[in-house]
């Protein structure tokens, strides 16, 4: 058996340069990459939990040239879009707003909107905003079931509803099917794969159902607990003592049939850089399940409840993998797990990712 690798010296600096370096710079997230090029066609899709008429629908252009969230006006393939230059551009027609912030598309450059460009990474697309700001879904008068697209305050109706435009490079989004397993497909499932056994430790072996991974990971800190540190792409987990920081991951759940799911972890030091550190250089870990979700203002002191511990395992410098049964959250909701440290001197810094897959996901 290979020895893990351990150091009192190692430890020591470790958590000298926690104690004495600011944790926004400890946790600062790597460079996000965009695989979607300049002139490069995209689909984009919706994401609002909770909404089923906005959450998970794809963009569609009618013959008026204003954006629906369903076939409609003979739109009746989902939209491929590029950018160039900060514009958005359909089938050779420019991004305009209308009354409201409606957004349509028109050959005329005239008015053209400049300045969509891509946000934070979430699962296997980015965020589509136009000058940092997420466009609004309001339903039409002729059918309060079909949604249009506005970046402004929407056509006054009290259902107007804020969500995240999510563009697909090409390559891993679907044709135009419209139904909702379709559409989950996207963007929430992005194939699965076995997890192997870690070393020396006997784990569930994973089901080969789809993966959904998270949209939002955030950490909070006992040491700073008004603190709101934002979105992260590189998680940090770590106990010293007193000293508790914990990673909080947020899902979007698509629709499943709520029988029979899983959560894994998985690290793979021959991937991107990860450290990980602990008594004799493992580290302990502990999941749990929160009574509500974590959202933008959560900060240690007001994180949520943990409803339950529902995941316990070691890691290394090596990597990790690891599963465990859990209870399916319902179809069309938003959960939040926490990841925290156990034994003092419990450390982890890793990059979340999907392909290859880095950190925390769930199969259904």
């Amino acid at each position: 058996m290979i020895k893990l690798i351990s150091s009192v010296s190692l430890s020591y600096a470790l958590f000298s340069l926690l104690a004495y370096s600011p944790i926004s710079s400890l946790a600062a997230p790597l460079t996000e990459r965009s695989d979607i090029k300049q002139n490069e066609e995209f689909s984009v899709m919706s994401l609002r939990s909770g909404n089923i008429n906005v959450h998970f629908h794809s963009f569609y252009v009618g013959d008026n040239n204003n954006v629906y969230l369903d076939p409609y006006d003979n739109g009746n393939e989902a939209a491929k879009f590029t950018l160039a230059d900060t514009y958005l551009l359909h089938e050779g027609f420019s991004a305009h707003l209308g009354d409201n912030g409606a957004l349509y598309f028109q050959r005329n450059d005239e008015g053209s909107i400049l300045g969509f460009d891509f946000g934070e990474r979430i699962a296997s697309g980015y965020a589509l905003e136009l000058n940092g700001q997420s466009p609004v879904a309001c339903p039409i008068e002729e059918n309060s079931s079909v949604y249009s697209v506005f970046f402004g305050k929407g056509n006054g109706n009290n259902k107007c509803v804020g969500f995240t435009a999510l563009a697909l490079p090409n390559n891993t989004s679907s044709s135009s099917k419209q139904t909702s397993d379709a559409k989950i497909e996207d963007i929430a499932i992005i194939g699965s794969q076995k997890v192997k056994k870690a070393k020396d430790q006997d784990v569930k072996e994973a089901d080969n159902g789809p993966s959904i991974f998270p949209n939002a990971v955030r950490f909070v800190n006992s040491s700073s607990p008004n603190t709101n540190y934002g979105k992260q792409f590189s998680p940090i987990v770590y106990q010293n003592q007193d000293t508790h920081v914990n990673a909080l991951f947020n899902f979007e759940i698509p629709q499943i049939d709520e029988k029979h799911c899983q959560l894994h972890f998985h690290l793979d030091k021959n991937s991107n850089p990860i450290k990980v550190d602990g008594p004799n250089g493992i580290g302990e870990f502990k999941l749990y399940n929160f009574t509500s979700v974590a959202n933008i203002l959560t900060t240690w002191a007001n994180r949520p409840g943990r409803e339950a511990e529902i995941g316990h395992f070691n890691c290394s410098s090596d990597g990790c993998d690891y599963t465990t049964n859990i209870t399916c959250p319902y179809t069309y909701t938003s959960v939040t797990y926490e990841l925290s440290g156990v034994t003092d001197e419990s450390y982890m810094k890793y990059y979340q990712e999907t392909n290859p897959i880095e950190g925390l996901y769930l199969t259904v």
